[in-house]
């Protein structure tokens, strides 16, 4: 068993994930755009106005979910957690009391938690984030996260993008690589495209026989870089063939990393409200 990992940021999705064969993608998501090694993470930052009632910093919402996959060499899904938080950030006093409304039209069994301190009847009643106290405001200037929610699955249909990896020896001290990848998920566009192969210590470069997209070499991490500018529905899969010193256990575990503007999550539709909750409720 492995566990790769992803990273993602909107409006920008980056994911960062450690594949075997057969490797299945997606990740845990974050706010810090970084390629690290860390289990995935999304972030999706907006500036939302209601009416003229908003300025264009006034009030953030801050979406971020970490995605962890387990994953077998061979193939094969373990099991996938996402882990998401959404936080609230507001620039401008003035605005410490609005209640944000959150729609989850994702028909998966997903685990939603709100903070302790946010009014749980009007989350139940109308699905929007409000102060439990409704004399006392968000903080100011600080993200506060609100709302938590978690999703788990064995089910290989939720896994956006697919890596498989085939090293085979060819009998001189190395091995004859295939590595390919599939999107399964057409609905999703995936840009900057980075798949790493680590390759044996110490080997010399590889020899490159076929190759769709960019590849490089990097000594200081011993590993072969492929990167594809976009993954989509026009062009869902690609291959790679090189030749490496080194046996198969060698060229695993596979990473990947990407960005995409789709959550995995379908938990959207943030209105930003001035006022109580009988506006949406009828109250």
């Amino acid at each position: 068993m492995s566990v790769y990992k992803a990273i993602a940021v909107l409006p920008d999705r980056r994911v960062d994930t450690s594949a075997g064969r057969a490797r299945r993608l997606t990740g845990r998501h974050h706010h810090t755009p970084s390629t690290t090694h860390h289990t995935g993470i999304l972030l999706s930052r907006c500036n939302l106005q209601d009416g003229n009632s908003f300025s264009g910093l006034s009030v953030h919402i801050v979406v971020a979910e970490d995605l962890v996959v387990h994953a077998g060499r061979d193939g094969g899904l373990k099991t996938m957690e996402i882990q998401g938080i959404l936080k609230l950030r507001i620039s401008d006093p003035d605005y410490g009391y609005i209640k944000v409304q959150v729609d989850n039209t994702d028909s998966r069994p997903i685990q939603l938690q709100t903070h302790p301190n946010v009014d749980r009847e009007l989350w139940r009643s109308c699905g929007q984030i409000g102060m439990k106290m409704s004399n006392k405001p968000f903080p100011h200037n600080t993200d506060v996260g609100v709302l938590k929610w978690r999703f788990q699955t064995n089910e290989e249909k939720h896994v956006p993008l697919s890596i498989n990896c085939w090293p085979q020896e060819n009998g001189a001290g190395s091995c004859d690589v295939n590595i390919e990848y599939n999107l399964e998920n057409l609905e999703m566009e995936l840009s900057e495209v980075v798949i790493t192969i680590p390759l044996a210590p110490g080997a010399p470069p590889p020899v490159i026989n076929e190759c769709e997209g960019e590849h490089e070499y990097s000594r200081a991490h011993c590993a072969l870089v492929w990167r594809i500018p976009v993954i989509d529905k026009t062009a869902p899969t690609a291959a790679m063939d090189f030749t490496a010193r080194g046996v198969p256990d060698n060229f695993f575990p596979v990473r990947v990393s990407f960005n995409s503007t789709r959550m995995f999550c379908d938990i959207k539709g943030y209105l930003v409200i001035l006022h109580s909750f009988r506006n949406l409720c009828g109250d």
